[in-house]
C-alpha cells in the first residue's frame, strides 16, 4: 500500500467519524433543546423565533418571519402567542411607525441564563483552554454548515410535495441538489472563508 492510498483513506475515515460526531451532536442538541422548550411551555417553531430574537436583540418582525420561514400571517399569530406568555414583545419604530420590531423580553433574558448559561458556564473554562486556530476551525465548519442546511432547506420547501410518496419527494429534492451543485459548493467555500456572513 503506497502513502497516497493509506492517506485518502485516514482521510475517509476521518471524514466519516467528523459526520458522524456531529450527527451525535445534533441530536443531543435537539433533546437539550427539547427539555428547556417543555420547560418553557412553547413549542420548536416559538422557540426557534425566541431564539433568533434574543440573538438579534432586536429584529423586524419581517426579517424574524423570513429567518424563521413563516408567513406573515404565522409570524402574527405566533406574535400575539408570545407576547400573551411574555417572551417576546413588538416595539413600534420612533421615526416610521409602520415599522414594528420584535424583541425579547426580561423573562426570556432570565431564562436564557438560567437555562443556555449553564452551557457556557460548564464549558467556558475548557474552551477558553483551546488554541485559538482550532477555535477559529470550528467556527467555520458551523457557519459552513449553517449556509449548507439553509440553502438544503430552501430547496426541500421547493418540491412540491406528492402525498403518500416521501421517496419520490426525495428523489426530487436529490435532483434539485444535483442541479445547484456547482453554486453549494461555491457558497460553501464562500461560508469557509468568511465571505458569507451567517448570524
Amino acid at each position: 500500500m503506497n502513502q497516497d492510498t493509506f492517506m485518502s483513506r485516514e482521510h475517509d475515515a476521518a471524514l466519516l467519524e467528523l459526520i458522524a460526531a456531529q450527527r451525535i451532536s445534533r441530536n443531543a442538541a435537539d433533546m437539550m433543546e427539547e427539555a428547556a422548550l417543555a420547560l418553557m411551555g412553547v413549542n420548536r417553531t416559538d422557540g426557534r423565533c425566541i431564539d433568533i430574537a434574543h440573538r438579534q436583540g432586536r429584529i423586524t418582525a419581517g426579517d424574524l418571519g423570513r429567518e424563521a420561514g413563516l408567513t406573515s400571517g404565522a409570524m402574527t399569530a405566533l406574535l400575539d402567542r408570545m407576547e400573551r406568555a411574555g417572551y417576546l414583545q413588538r416595539v413600534r419604530d420612533t421615526r416610521d411607525r409602520r415599522k414594528v420590531y420584535v424583541e425579547p423580553t426580561a423573562k426570556v433574558n432570565a431564562l436564557a441564563e438560567a437555562i443556555y448559561g449553564q452551557i457556557g458556564r460548564v464549558g467556558r473554562d475548557s474552551l477558553a483552554k483551546m488554541p485559538l486556530l482550532q477555535m477559529e476551525l470550528i467556527t467555520r465548519y458551523l457557519r459552513t454548515g449553517a449556509y449548507l442546511n439553509t440553502e438544503l432547506t430552501a430547496l426541500l420547501r421547493g418540491i412540491e410535495a406528492k402525498p403518500g410518496d416521501p421517496l419520490q419527494n426525495a428523489r426530487a429534492f436529490a435532483d434539485r441538489v444535483t442541479d445547484r451543485l456547482g453554486a453549494l459548493e461555491a457558497g460553501m467555500i464562500a461560508a469557509w472563508s468568511g465571505a458569507r456572513d451567517q448570524s
